[in-house]
């Protein structure tokens, strides 16, 4: 079940916050806040525990817009991809709910088209939020969530490429994006050569394979991540990045879900030691041997 707008798996009634906080937490750093509701939150497709992750930061929906099977590397990362239907009773498991939609597939619309929009945004408003709206890696997932702010009148239709810039995403040279902007919010504006990421390996299409990522500011040069995984070493080396900068302190707690053992080791890939205490020294390893 829960393929469809508007279907899928229903969860408990449990007390959940209000609303998550406009930042990003150790629980969900991989997301890319909605440029007008800290409410909505996008991105790439998650691991088992990156899905623990969502519940314990109070997410209370999760909308995945593709039909995607099971795997254990995506993106060059490795780890415990599930099948967006295993995705839907896992996290219905967990009390939340989830619709999985399965755009240009049977009985869906085109990605790109203005049918897509209107299912996913009528996804958007009928589910509880906090939302986790994501795609294969969160380009399609962010672009439908600003336009979404566009068409409820919460942004201004002229703002919309500079608020997607602020994501890290360059729609404007995309001539499919471009076009359903225009289509669905009035902002016209004419396709225009890649302008971003590209001091990457492979421009934009770096930025979206290691999707964990924030460009920091409208200048390439500099991203921002919280704590990179031993599972991202051959992702981070193929996207192109140079230099790793942490600002963590030897031997900090590394992310801990209330289930986990403590103290005690955690198969969490964060460079822990037999505490679940990070370590810089096999983080540097890591690094330079890559």
């Amino acid at each position: 079940g829960g393929k469809g707008g508007g279907g899928g798996g229903r969860g408990g009634n449990e007390q959940v916050p209000s609303q998550l906080e406009p930042v990003l937490s150790s629980y969900y750093r991989f997301a890319k806040p909605v440029v007008g509701s800290p409410q909505i939150v996008t991105g790439g497709r998650l691991t088992l525990r990156e899905l623990f992750y969502l519940k314990e930061a109070g997410f209370r929906s999760i909308i995945s817009m593709f039909n995607m099977s099971a795997t254990t590397e995506w993106k060059g990362m490795h780890g415990e991809f599930h099948s967006s239907d295993e995705q839907v009773k896992i996290a219905t498991d967990l009390g939340m709910h989830a619709v999985n939609f399965d755009l240009g597939g049977k009985d869906f619309p085109p990605p790109f088209s203005l049918e897509a929009v209107g299912a996913v945004s009528k996804a958007v408003e009928s589910l509880p939020q906090p939302i986790y709206l994501h795609c294969h890696v969160g380009y399609t997932a962010s672009l439908f969530a600003q336009i979404h702010m566009v068409t409820k009148g919460v942004r201004s239709p002229s703002m919309i490429y500079n608020d997607t810039r602020g994501l890290g995403w360059d729609y404007q040279s995309n001539t499919a994006s471009n076009a359903l902007i225009s289509s669905s919010t009035g902002c016209r504006r004419p396709v225009s050569p890649p302008s971003m990421e590209q001091d990457l390996a492979l421009g934009e299409d770096s930025y979206l394979s290691y999707y964990w990522v924030h460009r920091v500011g409208d200048m390439d040069g500099f991203y921002n991540t919280g704590q990179i995984l031993e599972t991202h070493i051959d992702a981070i080396v193929a996207a192109g990045y140079k230099t790793v900068i942490s600002f963590r302190d030897d031997g900090e707690p590394t992310t801990r879900l209330p289930s986990d053992p403590s103290p005690g080791p955690l198969r969490n890939f964060e460079f822990s030691d037999a505490e679940g205490n990070w370590v810089l020294a096999k983080e540097a390893q890591a690094i330079r041997e890559a």
